[in-house]
């Protein structure tokens, strides 16, 4: 959708009609009652609310969808409801009504009630799983080919699902860090792929949401072309997970676990 404004160059100003990244509400249902209500870019909701609610450990396998429907919601405000049935033993879990705020496309953990719905890692993921750093150039291309929306408009995240190898898996993008991370995990999760996942890469920043949805959906490797919070690389590093940050052009930092980094240099020292 394109919007006219007033553009600015060297105080001359020009008339423009800039195509913005689209912006909606999405309620989510679960066997007839509402869960959330997110902020989100219209397209692939099915993922995401498959992907929230796995990440969310309520969904807990493929299997556990009995049923899956959408429609909108034109006489309460201009939303759409994607409405999931799932069996009665997982919707009489407490983890069902954790949340009752909203949730904006710019924070996962907005519509929790209390820190109780923070969750922290258990135990380490296991793995021998080694990750080359010369196939970064090459991941970070094949996201950026899948990004037509963040082409067109500048507002737009990504994050995108591939194997060791640096098979591409899944691409998603949304106004919201945290939606396409779960889009990209609802998707795999709904065709089979989630064992065959083991990095996911986003195109902003890295902080708590999107480390633990990578650790309950068992994916060890976290890519990001912005920066880590501090909550992240800690978390990171006690899941057993190694973290690449600001991994741009050649370069990539990495904060966590870099034993599981193969391909590299000898390391040049900084002193």
């Amino acid at each position: 959708m394109r919007f006219k404004a007033i553009q600015y160059v060297d105080s001359v100003p020009t008339e423009v009609a800039d195509a913005l990244a689209p912006e909606e509400a999405l309620q989510i249902s679960i066997n007839g009652k509402p869960y959330t209500l997110t902020m989100r870019t219209p397209g692939d909701d099915k993922y995401l609310a498959v992907g929230l609610l796995y990440t969310e450990d309520i969904l807990q396998q493929k299997s556990d969808l009995l049923r899956y429907r959408e429609r909108p919601c034109l006489a309460e405000g201009h939303f759409s409801v994607a409405e999931l049935e799932i069996p009665d033993r997982l919707a009489r879990r407490q983890k069902i009504s954790a949340r009752t705020l909203l949730a904006s496309s710019s924070c996962g953990l907005c519509g929790k009630t209390d820190a109780s719905g923070m969750n922290y890692p258990q135990e380490p993921l296991e793995h021998n799983l080694r990750f080359d750093i010369s196939r970064l150039g090459d991941l970070l291309r094949q996201m950026q080919n899948r990004q037509p929306l963040f082409q067109a408009t500048g507002g737009c995240h990504a994050a995108a699902a591939f194997t060791t190898e640096g098979k591409l898996l899944s691409a998603m993008e949304d106004i919201g860090r945290h939606n396409a991370v779960d889009k990209v995990i609802g998707y795999l999760l709904t065709h089979d792929l989630l064992d065959d996942a083991t990095l996911i890469l986003v195109s902003g920043r890295v902080s708590y949401e999107i480390v633990t949805k990578l650790y309950v959906a068992g994916i060890p490797f976290l890519a990001s072309v912005s920066a880590p919070s501090t909550l992240a690389v800690e978390l990171c590093n006690a899941m057993g997970m190694t973290l690449l940050s600001f991994c741009r052009g050649n370069k990539a930092t990495v904060y966590s676990h870099d034993a599981s980094i193969v391909g590299a240099v000898e390391c040049a020292s900084s002193t």
